[in-house]
């Protein structure tokens, strides 16, 4: 009796050694052993609840609640649920998710730690918020996401898309004071109102291979962007930059408005806001885009721009006040680079001033092309303009010339025509 006494003390100290470690254990895995992992929910009252490097979780875990925290440093992809409940989770391994997987849970925080998280090639209902943290770090997607929450970011983080939709039909991207998104090789889709923004002006939104697509007006009001490589603006709709900060098209890089698009620069302070790096830092519209501008008026220089289709150059007009849009500075190294495909034309409303040197800074690809100036609306002449197209003078428009200078191509006036003499440059 005596031995089978002891043999059921030795196990109930086993189980009892086995049920302490599930209640209490918040270490899970091993670096030296693979260990297959049943859900667990990791308990709040713990601050050093850790994934280590060979635990292999088929069913996902949770997170208590929103004041528990967990470290992620394994090695093995997770399937199932992450829950993580408001909580934060901290990596020191780079996070692969299988299939389909997302972080669930209202508001809970991932500080990426200059790390990696993969998600996989189902689609991704995206319903928790999430606040993206650390100094650095990387998000890459291989399938399309629909976003009906909040996703914020501090620090610096790249999400990539390989290709693929980020729809924020429901939801909205925030980038956090200081810091910086670069948002490269993916579809915007569902962009309105201010859903993808700045908190203050010393944050940046950078665009690489970027295909952005408007559902409403947009407003931009803070911060700065950065534009590489291919950007497309989509959308029959307005996207109105009213940052104070200056947003730079680089060099290689072109930013297309396609039809019906309207860029409408409204900072209400300097015309110099639009910045382009060099002459391959190209604009490009296609047809029925616009350009517009609020009474600041808007400088072009350095870059280059190609209408492709019909399109608008528009400036508001309030009493003496018409800033207008110019291109060039007078400078030649700083010439605005304008060329217009064969029988395009290019409409003004309000003002254009044309400041470029060379007279190969403004092309027409054939005599097929036209400038249009739309009644009550001003040519204003810096320095000598040359075409082989036609420029039409609606009635009542106004040929500004500094003495010297020309237009010299074709014109044909359809009403009254006014001629000013303006100051030199």
């Amino acid at each position: 009796m005596k031995n089978v006494m002891n043999k059921i003390n030795v196990l109930m100290a086993c189980l009892s050694v086995c049920f302490s470690w599930s209640l209490d254990a918040v270490v899970v895995g091993s670096n030296s052993l693979v260990s297959l992992q049943p859900t667990i929910t990791f308990p709040a009252i713990d601050t050093d609840n850790t994934i280590l490097g060979f635990a292999w979780f088929k069913n996902g875990f949770t997170l208590a609640d929103a004041t528990t925290t967990c470290v992620f440093d394994d090695v093995f992809p997770i399937s199932g649920a992450i829950n993580l409940n408001g909580g934060t989770l901290s990596l020191l391994s780079d996070l692969t998710c299988g299939s389909g997987v997302i972080f669930a849970g209202a508001s809970s925080t991932v500080n990426l730690n200059n790390l990696e998280c993969n998600f996989g090639q189902a689609d991704l209902l995206w319903t928790a918020a999430t606040n993206w943290q650390g100094s650095t770090g990387a998000l890459n997607f291989f399938s399309n996401v629909t976003l009906s929450s909040a996703w914020t970011f501090s620090g610096h983080c790249v999400l990539t898309g390989n290709g693929h939709t980020l729809d924020l039909s429901g939801g909205s991207i925030t980038v956090q004071p200081g810091s910086t998104l670069e948002l490269r090789n993916i579809t915007l889709e569902n962009i309105s109102g201010t859903n993808i923004s700045c908190i203050d002006n010393a944050g940046v939104i950078v665009f690489d291979s970027v295909n952005w697509n408007q559902s409403g007006n947009f407003a931009f009001t803070h911060g700065s962007l950065q534009f590489h490589n291919a950007i497309n603006f989509a959308g029959n709709e307005i996207f109105a930059y009213q940052s104070p900060q200056v947003s730079t098209l680089f060099a290689q890089s072109t930013l297309t408005l396609d039809s019906g698009f309207t860029f409408s620069y409204d900072p209400g302070t300097s015309p110099n806001l639009l910045a382009f790096v060099d002459n391959s830092s190209l604009l490009v519209l296609n047809n029925n885009a616009i350009v517009h501008t609020t009474l600041q008026g808007l400088n072009l220089i350095k870059g280059s721009m190609f209408l492709q289709g019909n399109a608008l150059l528009a400036s508001e007009v309030n009493g003496s006040i018409n800033n207008g849009i110019t291109l060039g500075d007078c400078n030649a190294a700083d010439d605005f680079i304008t060329t217009l495909a064969g029988g395009v034309q290019l409409n003004v409303s309000g003002s254009l001033n044309y400041k470029n040197v060379n007279a190969a800074s403004f092309n027409m690809i054939s005599n097929t092309t036209s400038l249009f100036i739309i009644q009550n609306s001003a040519l204003n002449i810096f320095q000598n303009l040359n075409g082989i197209g036609v420029t039409f003078f609606d009635n009542n428009t106004t040929l500004g010339q500094s003495p010297g200078f020309s237009l010299l191509m074709g014109t044909n006036q359809l009403g009254i025509l006014n001629n000013v003499v303006l100051p030199n440059c």
